[in-house]
């Protein structure tokens, strides 16, 4: 299948993106208008996350993210062939934060959320700043697919680890020269109990705790990076210090400053984030609440 679906993708990459962004116009009528793709968990995540906005602007952004997401398959396509120039048209980026980290030998953490189009990191970055790019991921469940996504990120020589691989040492070979280690890390982790909770777009939230732990433990710069979109295929990525570049002693204070950077990300542009994925299938509980961290916001009660 794998096969199958690199000819299939691949022809499709060749067509101009004009072509693809009609295309991805009919898909969103059928899939969104039609199906009504995840049309609940969007509205609900937003609902949630801005209460003081009426229901017309929650249609609003919904539909606005419809396009967005949309666009953002359309894009990762072409991403299959496009050349360097052609990424270089569509992502601005300033990367002297990374340049300077590797004049100094430092590594860095790199945190970042699931802003529309996050593809365009794996292609541009490791060919547009000199140290080395490791990205963590989690396998998927097609083979083929996982084949696939491994093909175009890797591609310009982004290292690709595993999850799994992680956990057993998978990280060391790499590690022999100043890197970024990218973590989309907004995601809901698998074990609530062993997460750390805080109040995020307004509701009690569980937060991957190895970012922290691994960032404190081997003292490494945190960079946090989002997607400004300008227009459509139009990016520019913004790059910021965490805790004014020092190397974090308390992994609480890591998640949450990167908590807020989120929250602050998202105000500017809410469209632009992943509103269609179950960032909150983990409930509160009170049987959490050791694992409470939030300074701004007392334990929840149920």
């Amino acid at each position: 299948m794998y096969y199958v679906w690199l000819t299939i993708l691949g022809f499709f990459s060749l067509l101009p993106m004009q072509v693809l962004y009609l295309l991805g116009d009919g898909i969103r009528l059928l899939l969104f208008g039609a199906f009504g793709y995840r049309r609940k968990v969007v509205e609900a995540n937003l609902r949630h996350a801005f209460p003081d906005k009426s229901a017309a602007e929650i249609a609003a952004i919904r539909r606005q993210f419809e396009v967005i997401f949309i666009d953002t398959w359309m894009e990762t396509i072409k991403l299959l062939t496009a050349s360097d120039e052609w990424v270089c048209r569509r992502f601005v980026c300033d990367t002297s934060v990374f340049e300077k980290l590797q004049a100094e030998g430092r590594s860095c953490q790199l945190m970042t959320g699931h802003f529309m189009n996050w593809e365009l990191y794996n292609l541009y970055f490791p060919a547009h700043q000199p140290m080395r790019f490791i990205g963590i991921y989690t396998h998927l469940s097609s083979r083929a697919m996982e084949r696939l996504f491994r093909r175009l990120r890797g591609r310009t020589g982004s290292v690709l680890i595993p999850t799994s691989a992680v956990r057993e040492g998978g990280l060391k070979p790499y590690l022999d020269r100043p890197y970024i280690l990218v973590l989309g890390a907004d995601q809901s982790p698998n074990k609530p109990m062993e997460a750390y909770w805080c109040r995020y777009l307004h509701q009690p939230t569980a937060f991957h705790a190895g970012p922290g732990r691994n960032a404190v433990k081997q003292q490494l710069a945190v960079v946090y990076t989002w997607l400004q979109r300008h227009k459509r295929g139009r990016y520019e990525c913004h790059v910021t210090m965490l805790n004014d570049g020092k190397p974090y002693q308390n992994d609480v204070a890591l998640i949450l400053d990167f908590r807020n950077a989120l929250e602050a990300t998202i105000g500017q542009q809410p469209a632009n984030y992943l509103w269609s994925h179950r960032r909150w299938k983990h409930a509160w509980q009170l049987a959490y609440a050791s694992r409470w961290v939030d300074d701004r916001h007392p334990v929840p009660e149920i």
